[in-house]
């Protein structure tokens, strides 16, 4: 609250660690939103590259725009679909963290009933040398509000490239030989 009095004894070595965090706020779940997705990231010399192609499953609801959250880091090169009007990426802060993402906006050419279609295209240049050791996470894209979101990534680099996962929680692996 504003103006408020903390009272407290100090540790031995006389430091005070305070940690201030805003106020959370009830997340919106749509229970009727369903999201299954694929998502094809190209690791290569020059940068990367997501194919991340959603399908959307909104029961017997009506939807005349969705909204998509990506990495700020990454260009949005593309957003395509059967009944895609136009879209518009906007930065924009998490609330519960100091990071920022990008929220893509996705108008529709008439309201889509039931279930919809997109696919957005993502980018981030950057130099991957081959034989340095460079980290960089998996980008993560997700549809705010989903009750349910599950899918598939598919990960392929270059030949001049090895890649190693450092951190592989909650996720099934399957290597296909070169």
């Amino acid at each position: 609250a504003p103006d408020e009095a903390i009272r407290t004894a100090l540790l031995p070595e006389g430091t005070l660690a305070v940690r201030w965090r805003p106020s959370v706020q009830e997340g919106h779940l749509d229970p009727t939103l369903k999201v299954s997705s694929d998502a094809l990231f190209d690791v290569g010399e020059d940068g990367l590259h997501l194919i991340w192609a959603v399908d959307l499953d909104f029961g017997r609801a009506e939807r005349d725009a969705f909204i998509f959250v990506v990495p700020n880091d990454y260009l949005v090169q593309a957003v395509e679909g059967p009944n895609v009007r136009g879209w518009r990426a906007h930065t924009t802060k998490v609330s519960d963290a100091e990071t920022e993402t990008q929220q893509v906006e996705v108008s529709l050419l008439k309201p889509a009933r039931e279930s919809g279609k997109v696919t957005i295209v993502l980018h981030r240049t950057m130099w991957i040398e081959p034989g340095s050791d460079s980290t960089f996470p998996v980008p993560v894209a997700r549809v705010p509000g989903a009750v349910l979101h599950k899918g598939e990534l598919t990960i392929r680099r270059s030949p001049l490239l090895t890649l190693k996962a450092q951190h592989a929680g909650g996720i099934y692996r399957t290597d296909i030989p070169d």
